[in-house]
């Protein structure tokens, strides 16, 4: 299915907003993060580039754990790790960015892992060879880590425009929403 239909599909789609932004991130970091290693894989010019050094990564973390449990365990920690993704969007305390760097950096190497076998790590440090999917997911555990340790609120559609006090507001003081931004509120 072509790509544009797949967008038409997702904005008719009675999802919120935060989890249309969820899914679009996470595509976009599984598509980035394919094609790059693609090119990494099939591309000579690519692989002579600095700090390019393609290496299959048949097992877990440092080459630890090879064979089929691998795609098994990563497939299963991935459904969990969605789950609560999904859940904690609609709660409102995670950030779509974050869940879609998470869940899209995961998934792209579940899939690779799957479909080829192992991972390909191409991008070199002096002490770790990793890949776009593995910055994805340290990116948005950072994002969730630097939220929970600043002790930032709840985050929801709704907060991007809180509700203003109506100049004709009750006489007990009560907040009345904008009409400009009802549409936003839950």
């Amino acid at each position: 299915m072509p790509v544009e239909r797949q967008i038409d599909m997702l904005h008719a789609s009675n999802l919120d907003p935060n989890h249309r932004r969820f899914i679009a991130v996470t595509c976009l970091v599984i598509a980035v993060d394919s094609a790059a290693k693609s090119a990494v894989r099939e591309s000579s010019f690519v692989r002579r580039l600095p700090r390019v050094v393609p290496v299959q990564n048949a097992g877990y973390v440092l080459e630890v754990g090879r064979g089929s449990a691998p795609a098994v365990i990563s497939a299963l920690f991935l459904a969990a790790m969605a789950g609560w993704v999904v859940r904690s969007i609609r709660r409102g305390s995670l950030r779509p960015l974050a869940g879609g760097l998470l869940i899209g950096g995961a998934a792209s190497n579940v899939l690779e892992r799957i479909v080829r076998g192992a991972v390909t790590d191409f991008i070199a440090t002096p002490w770790i060879v990793f890949d776009l999917a593995d910055l994805a997911v340290l990116t948005g555990l950072a994002m969730v880590l630097t939220a929970r340790l600043r002790g930032a609120r709840p985050f929801s559609a709704a907060s991007a425009h809180p509700p203003t006090v109506h100049p004709a507001a009750t006489p007990q003081g009560q907040i009345q929403p904008d009409p400009m931004h009802e549409g936003n509120l839950r």
